[in-house]
């Protein structure tokens, strides 16, 4: 085996008005049609490779096989992680966009205004503490050290419509002690994982929906000499919604993502005559790599007197009678012909009138936020199928040149998460646990841990851009499982 690591380390080189209502009739009812077009497109049989992969155990001698590019530990935002991945069925602010396709376009109590964003950066360190075996594969020799997943996101809301980008980049080397006089193998892995989103709400906010594309790409390289031989990229649609009706205590989200298959480019080797891509040494490449369909459903209840759906008021339905009247006057005052001094000035405190109108809705809903209940505890959970891979192996066992079988069957991942504010105004704590299914034939599944904080530090307006008043929070968030540690970090606005 360490001769052809040895070769692949050469090879590498390197409620609603009737406009809304009829808005809601022809425009919101084709979201959980697409959802639902999506999972059982998702759910469809899959052609299997038809190449001779050996055996569990045998050496890989054909490139006739996929790599089951499938995540088993959670690696999100810290809030995310915090509640063991059950964060579909919240999908609120920039954190839940990789996780339901609708949550950019879902407005917290503290929107106040018809434009709007959100922010987040954050950094997860997987295997902080110990060894880290990310593909849950026992003891398969490699080491993901070291390993950390830097990530950031954007949304832009105007009104109930909203971009969202999201995107993570995980960072980590793979290595193998070698036995005796060999050599330490070393290969250096980055995976970028982009999604772009667009969302609507409808029916005053009561249902989002959400199209989008995940974008991924990956390279692996000798980390010796950094030339990158082996790289890819794909592109697949998602697409969600979620259920919050105005004053009740739950929520529920379902997000549905196709599968994501690439073509690895190898640099200059060419396929021989069986159509195998073989390197130095008899190192076979695979044919493709591929992420497995996804489907999560998940909900969300609100046991304690923080209101869960609070009605968010579009600024510019409050201000459409006052606009009306407003322009009926300026009609009845063009047949009379003003003087063009009298005329500006009438305008000018019509508008000062619009602004005092939106100044006094804005200080309302700033009231009214500050007034809310702190009392929270919010039950999360969820439940996530992803799809089976024909033929597939996993990383390790490309790199290992071993069969090890992966993604034969659909797996399921509950997820369960608790969140509440023991100390109100200055304590927020989290707790979950999710069961990772293995997707190798010979490896079990393991029970995750998680929990986190937040903590209100300081305020700070960021040199205008926050209002006045803004108060921001550090936490940090630990996940736990059998040969896995992760630590996250989290730097916010207090919410």
């Amino acid at each position: 085996m360490h001769t052809r690591l040895a070769s692949f380390a050469s090879l590498l080189g390197p409620r609603a008005s009737s406009d809304e209502g009829r808005a809601l009739n022809r425009s919101a009812l084709w979201a959980p049609a697409i959802t639902l077009a999506l999972a059982v497109l998702a759910t469809a049989p899959e052609a299997r490779a038809a190449g001779p992969l050996g055996p569990e155990g045998s050496p890989i001698t054909t490139s006739s096989y996929t790599i089951d590019f499938f995540t088993g530990p959670v690696v999100s935002s810290a809030r995310v992680t915090a509640l063991g991945g059950a964060f579909s069925g919240i999908a609120e602010g920039v954190d839940a966009d990789p996780i339901n396709v609708a949550a950019p376009a879902i407005r917290v109590p503290w929107s106040y205004s018809w434009f709007d964003y959100d922010v987040t950066l954050g950094v997860s360190l997987p295997g902080i503490f110990s060894y880290s075996d990310f593909e849950n594969a026992g003891d398969g020799g490699y080491r993901y050290d070291p390993f950390y997943v830097p990530s950031a996101g954007l949304n832009l809301l105007f009104g109930r419509t909203a971009l969202g980008v999201y995107a993570d980049n995980r960072r980590y080397s793979l290595s193998l002690e070698a036995d005796g006089d060999q050599e330490k193998e070393s290969f250096a892995a980055s995976f970028y994982n982009v999604h772009v989103l667009l969302a609507r709400a409808f029916w005053r906010g009561q249902l989002a929906a959400g199209l989008g594309m995940r974008i991924i790409s990956f390279d692996l390289e000798n980390q010796a000499t950094r030339a990158k031989r082996l790289s890819l990229s794909g592109v697949g649609a998602e697409t969600g919604v979620l259920l919050a009706p105005t004053g009740c205590r739950w929520r529920l989200g379902v997000t549905a993502r196709l599968p994501v298959s690439a073509v690895p480019s190898a640099g200059d080797l060419q396929p021989d005559e069986k159509g195998d891509l073989i390197g130095p040494g008899g190192f076979y490449l695979p044919k493709s790599v591929q992420l497995p369909w996804e489907v999560e459903a998940g909900f969300a209840i609100d046991l304690g007197e923080r209101p869960l759906n609070p009605e968010w008021a579009n600024p510019t339905e409050y201000d459409r009678a006052l606009r009306a009247e407003i322009s009926r006057a300026r009609s009845i005052r063009s047949a009379k012909a003003l003087p063009r001094g009298e005329e500006r000035k009438l305008r000018l405190e019509e508008e000062e009138r619009l602004d005092s109108h939106l100044d006094d809705l804005y200080d309302r809903r700033k009231l009214a936020f500050r007034q809310m209940s702190r009392r929270r505890f919010l039950l999360t959970g969820s439940v996530l199928l992803s799809g089976a891979v024909g033929d597939a192996v996993g990383t390790l066992s490309m790199l290992q040149q071993t069969v090890a079988r992966s993604g034969v069957s659909v797996s399921v991942t509950p997820r369960l998460g608790l969140e509440a504010e023991p100390l109100p105004h200055w304590l927020q704590l989290r707790m979950g646990g999710y069961l990772e299914p293995s997707r190798l034939v010979e490896a079990s599944s393991r029970l995750h841990f998680t929990t986190g904080f937040d903590v209100k530090v300081l305020p700070w307006s960021v040199f205008g851009l926050y209002s006045e008043g803004t108060w921001w929070s550090v936490g940090a968030v630990l996940d736990v499982a059998k040969r896995y540690t992760n630590l996250s970090f989290r730097l916010g606005v207090w919410h």
